[in-house]
């Protein structure tokens, strides 16, 4: 019963709530709900207003016996503090997550790809029989694009960065930039061209592709190369790389 009343609570502060994008209060919203249902088993609290660093200890420690890690732990307290900002609380959080018990995170590491690498899923792409994959692993690695850089390219583009020597990229927030092609990704805008059926630079719907292409780069490719170090890497691994070449060229 108690975790009925706290639902209702939640719903109540979460239909006026507009702070941060949908997706962030869909992700908050799921994660206050977990945290809810612990502290109504647990504690039998019945009114938000009463959570307190207590309850956000217990439930950090809870997260830890289920083997959390530290990103999704402070994922979770950000949004409890989220949804308990939004009303008045009468105690007040925390916001020092190693004095609840959070583990440090670990530090970043060196996630690009090496030459290695990509050869060895463009090979997977090829051996799979979906050249379009490979050849936008190929423009990915070679200019430094994002996925969706490379799949809203039409075939005029692709035919004047032929004729001109360089690609003009559409990026984040409309920015316009030039990159110079190499021998290998002029190859690939060759062969894309040759295929294109629709306009668009894979012949699909940009979104299907866009998924559909990060599906495949997550699962483990048919060579020889821990699954800890290929499947859990997205697109924008060989964009960090042409950037460090970039940089080291000047």
């Amino acid at each position: 019963m108690s975790y009925e009343t706290l639902i209702q609570q939640l719903d109540r502060i979460h239909r006026h709530t507009r702070q941060g994008s949908i997706l962030t209060r869909r992700r908050y919203y799921e994660a206050m709900r977990r945290f809810l249902r612990f502290v109504a088993f647990e504690f039998k609290l019945q009114n938000m207003a009463n959570i307190s660093n207590k309850h956000l200890a217990a439930y950090v420690a809870y997260l830890k016996e289920e083997r959390r890690g530290p990103n999704y732990i402070c994922t979770e307290l950000a949004a409890i503090r989220f949804y308990h900002d939004q009303i008045e609380g009468r105690y007040r959080l925390t916001r020092d997550n190693e004095a609840l018990g959070v583990d440090p995170r670990p530090k970043s590491r060196d996630r690009s790809w090496n030459e290695e690498e990509v050869a060895a899923i463009v090979e997977a792409a090829l051996n799979a029989g979906k050249t379009w994959i490979a050849d936008i692993i190929i423009l990915a690695y070679e200019l430094g694009l994002r996925i969706h850089e490379v799949i809203r390219l039409w075939r005029a583009d692709a035919e004047r960065a032929l004729r001109e020597g360089e690609l003009k990229v559409k990026g984040k927030g409309g920015l316009v930039r030039s990159v110079p092609l190499t021998p290998v990704a002029a190859e690939a805008l060759e062969r894309a061209k040759e295929r294109l059926e629709l306009p668009r630079f894979c012949g699909h719907r940009g979104a299907l592709i866009s998924r559909y292409c990060n599906l495949f780069l997550h699962i483990p490719p048919p060579f020889e190369l821990s699954r800890a170090e290929i499947p859990q890497r997205g697109m924008p691994p060989p964009a960090e790389v042409f950037g460090l070449d970039v940089f080291e060229d000047c």
